[in-house]
């Protein structure tokens, strides 16, 4: 849907996800709670902020990183990587916003407080997280502020009856009607509209 909207000035990040699921659970997991020191050294990021670099747009053109679930984890990473550059003049002023939907991300955990600081300094325009939450999500923030944290509630999420917090459907549940709250909204059109009203948001600022 977005990129029959935004044609070629919408780009899907490649060479970000495993094969299997359960390790994009698990490397989202690991690296929600602080910036990742040295991303270029880091595949996943390196592959992300290179796609980035790649196709940035002409001097003070906008660039817009949209997310959603682990993806959220990896724009949010990329994100403080890009404005880390940007303030060290390694890499040419742009306005960046920046949306995480459906976040694995704590809003309490230290790599969303340095993308605050870095909105705060403007260098990130606009940084989006409560609007594109779901209520009743129960992976919301699932990250935390630290990876023992994060592991004890991926874990209750996904076996609930092993959990006295966290209540059925698991969160591998896909069916469709009675799966996981997350997982059904993963493929709803009401979802990528709501993303669209958001970077639409931006354009009209």
């Amino acid at each position: 849907m977005m990129s029959e909207r935004y044609g070629e000035d919408f780009r899907i990040i490649q060479d970000i996800y495993s094969r299997y699921p359960f390790l994009n659970v698990v490397w989202a997991l690991t690296h929600a709670q602080r910036p990742v020191y040295r991303a270029f050294k880091n595949r996943i990021l390196t592959a992300s902020c290179k796609q980035v670099l790649s196709v940035a747009p002409e001097e003070n053109r906008s660039i817009y990183i949209v997310s959603s679930s682990y993806g959220s984890v990896v724009a949010a990473q990329t994100a403080c990587c890009l404005a880390a550059r940007i303030e060290s003049g390694i890499f040419e002023p742009h306005p960046l916003h920046v949306a995480l939907g459906a976040s694995m991300v704590s809003k309490k955990s230290k790599l969303f407080k340095r993308l605050s600081d870095f909105h705060n300094k403007g260098i990130i325009s606009n940084l989006v997280y409560d609007p594109l939450q779901d209520e009743g999500d129960n992976s919301t923030g699932i990250g935390g502020t630290t990876r023992i944290g994060a592991y004890l509630r991926g874990l209750g999420i996904c076996f609930p009856f092993l959990s006295v917090t966290y209540k059925s459907p698991s969160f591998l549940n896909q069916h469709p009607q009675k799966g996981h709250l997350h997982r059904k909204r993963s493929q709803s059109e009401e979802k990528a509209v709501d993303f669209m009203r958001v970077m639409e948001g931006f354009v009209s600022e």
